[in-house]
């Protein structure tokens, strides 16, 4: 019945600063081992559908088994540890290196995609997990609270000391609403992930702030704002709008961001707002979530400054870096959820927002395997919308395909199947690193950590005091052997002996570090050095390259003048054309006019010749009736002559037949001269009408000849 073909497309290579989308495959767990299966891994890599019978695709007569080829299938058996760590814990050490990443959960409704995504309390999935692996790496580096503020634009300003006390004393709504949210969190209790990345830049100082929001209905509402208080407002959440910052990328406008010093405290109020989202009964699933759901967590970082004490104050070097967690509503099919009413039109703007998402990926990989220009609508759906600054390379993006197994969903997985084909085939920009400490001695708050531990620090002075301790004590020794005194000043040299080793060891640490500096300095001197030298030469190059140019834009524009000479003299030849066009044009329609004068004379003539001829015509016929009636009257005669010689007595016989015959001769004469008189007279007609014809047959030409002068 079905015939086993595997998929022949690969993804197309990408270029060293382009990265493909990377698709990975979850295979949910059956609720029963009885239960007839569509889906299989055969390998780590490898997915292979197996059509059903009472499957459409069966009924239709096109079944077959096919392969699907993933970066990593997780079968039944993988648990949410495995999955974390090869898709979310890559983008979270990007995150903390000021780098953007995008976790995307696809699938059929009832595919385990929330699951997948958050998990629950005892079995946490990616976005817990992300969350505390982000703290566990921050957790001593985290900045102080209101250090950043969010300023409307997608960014961030840097509170100094002065704002940081006023906003300590008149708290903003967002930290009410933080406590509010960490009240409300208070009591859960969930697996934490210990995981922590080794490499983060200790001489930075971090923030985290979280966001939640869902795409419902193609409409974009803020699942953290709190209602209003007012009686006169209406309490129902209100829609918000996709704006574009500076940097060409999108953001919700007016969408609540709190700032969290927590993995705990962000759970809180992702459970909070879990809430909120809207889900419904359907047939095929009792929780079924009726939006898009959109988790962002921002990281900003700044660095500190020379002394390592204080951040520095410059909006220009603060990095932020977004990981936006995205749950996808399911697909499905109305035929077997019976949906009706909004949960119809739920299903409808679901569906359309996942066919604007799948149009845009074949455009993008057509775009790029055919070399075309054609516009990736993504403002057809505010999903796509959204994260069109991630599609065009400004961070890297993944996408999980949620699968179930059961036989029953096979004509929908078949789909999703295609759509991770098309995902995986794109590729998008590499993001660029980012360094905001550009010429800052790296290890500034070690150096800073250590000489506070030493209390080689002026209270009143940031700077560091290199001192080998307090002032020498003024004692006065009564004897050699001052037992009292004594040990005091050698237990007060043995201090400032320590402090000056230690101080012999930060000299030379910072000799080392200066030797450093210095050795950075001259290679970098020597690579730009090497640089400028080739900017020489690149630059004697473009220097030729202007000459060429030059001489390029002076023939190119000797050229142009001459070529403006011909257009002039092809205009005034033109002018002249179209002057005895304009004459060409005045004798045709004069000719016309000749001509059907012409035509009008030639029909007269015709017309009077026809009569000509008629009464010519008539009058021979009236001469022929006229001959033929002589002729008759004298074959009469003549037969009647005969008859009187056939009745006559052979005595009168001889004298009445000389008669006879006298008259026969008299007629036949009488005939032939009337003969030649008829025949003169033809001629004579037939010689006059060809006089006439010649000379009609002249005038005409002579009028022809003269119509084609003029």
């Amino acid at each position: 019945m079905s015939s086993k073909s595997a998929n022949s497309k690969t993804p197309r290579k990408a270029r060293n600063d382009q990265d493909p989308i990377e698709v990975y495959c979850r295979i949910r767990s059956l609720p029963t081992h009885s239960a007839e299966i569509c889906a299989k891994a055969v390998s780590q890599t490898e997915v292979r559908l197996i059509p059903p019978q009472d499957s459409y695709a069966t009924k239709m007569n096109h079944a077959a088994e096919t392969s699907h080829s993933f970066e990593h299938v997780f079968d039944c058996d993988t648990n949410q540890v495995d999955i974390f760590n090869h898709v979310g814990l890559p983008l979270v050490e990007n995150v903390l290196h000021g780098k953007n990443g995008l976790i995307f959960a696809y699938g059929i409704t009832c595919s385990g995609k929330t699951y997948t995504m958050n998990g629950t309390a005892s079995d946490i999935g990616i976005l817990p997990r992300c969350l505390d692996v982000i703290f566990n790496s921050i957790g001593n580096y985290q900045a102080e609270q209101n250090t950043f503020i969010p300023d409307k634009t997608n960014g961030f300003e840097i509170q100094n000391s002065t704002q940081d006390s006023k906003n300590q004393k008149k708290p903003s709504l967002r930290i009410n609403t933080l406590k509010t949210q960490t009240d409300f969190g208070r009591d859960i209790k969930r697996v934490h992930d210990d995981t922590q990345i080794a490499n983060v830049d200790e001489d930075n100082v971090y923030s985290v702030f979280v966001s939640l929001i869902e795409i419902y209905n193609n409409y974009v509402y803020d699942l953290l704002e709190e209602p209003s208080t007012d009686i006169n407002k209406s309490k129902l959440p209100n829609s918000k709008i996709l704006r574009e910052d500076i940097n060409h990328n999108m953001f919700v406008s007016n969408c609540t961001e709190i700032e969290v010093r927590s993995a705990d405290e962000a759970y809180a109020l992702l459970l909070k707002g879990q809430q909120r989202r809207r889900v419904a009964y359907t047939r095929l699933n009792h929780e079924s979530s009726r939006s898009h759901s959109v988790f962002n967590i921002r990281l900003v970082q700044a660095p500190l400054n020379a002394a390592g004490l204080d951040i520095i104050h410059d909006k220009n070097r603060v990095a932020v870096s977004l990981l936006s967690l995205v749950d996808l509503a399911g697909s499905e099919r109305t035929v077997r959820t019976n949906s009706d009413g909004d949960r119809l039109r739920e299903a409808g703007n679901i569906n359309s927002s996942l066919m604007v998402l799948r149009k845009c990926m074949e455009i993008l990989r057509d775009n790029q395997s055919k070399n075309s220009r054609t516009i990736v609508p993504y403002r057809d759906s505010k999903l796509t919308h959204l994260f069109k600054s991630f599609f065009e390379g400004e961070g890297k993006a993944r996408l999980i395909v949620c699968l179930n197994p059961l036989a029953d969903d096979y004509d929908e997985s078949i789909h999703v199947m295609k759509f991770a084909e098309v995902t995986k085939e794109v590729v998008v920009k590499r993001a660029k690193e980012i360094d905001i400490g550009v010429g800052l001695m790296p290890g500034r708050r070690k150096v800073a950590d250590a000489i506070a531990e030493n209390g080689l620090m002026d209270e009143n002075s940031d700077n560091v005091q290199l001192t080998l301790g307090p002032p020498f004590p003024n004692y006065l020794l009564s004897a050699a052997d001052d037992e009292k005194i004594l040990p005091i000043l050698m237990t007060f040299l043995k201090n400032r002996f320590s402090n000056r080793q230690l101080l012999n060891d930060e000299r030379k640490r910072k000799q080392q570090l200066f030797r450093n500096e210095l050795i950075r300095a001259e290679s970098e001197f020597n690579v730009m050095s090497k640089n400028i030298n080739e900017f020489k030469m690149e630059i004697s190059n473009k220097d030729r390259e202007i000459q060429n140019l030059e001489r390029k834009l002076k023939n190119t524009s000797e050229k142009i003048e001459l070529l403006k000479n011909n257009v002039e003299t092809f205009e005034t030849s033109n002018r002249e054309l179209e002057l005895q066009l304009i004459e060409h044009r005045r004798m045709v329609e004069d000719e016309r006019q000749e001509r059907t004068k012409l035509k009008e004379a030639i029909k007269g003539a015709v017309f009077q010749e026809r009569d000509k001829w008629e009464r010519e015509c008539d009058k021979r016929v009236k001469a022929s009736q006229l001959q033929m009636k002589s002729k008759l009257w004298e074959t009469d005669e003549k037969l009647r002559l005969l008859k009187e010689i056939v009745e006559s007595t052979p005595t009168k016989r001889k004298s009445v037949g000389g008669n006879i015959l006298a008259s026969i001769e008299k007629l036949e004469g009488r005939d032939r001269k009337r003969k030649s008189n008829e025949s003169s007279s033809d001629a004579d007609e037939n010689l006059a009408l060809a006089k006439r014809r010649s000379a009609r047959l002249a005038g005409r030409v002579t009028t022809i000849k003269r119509s084609k002068r003029t």
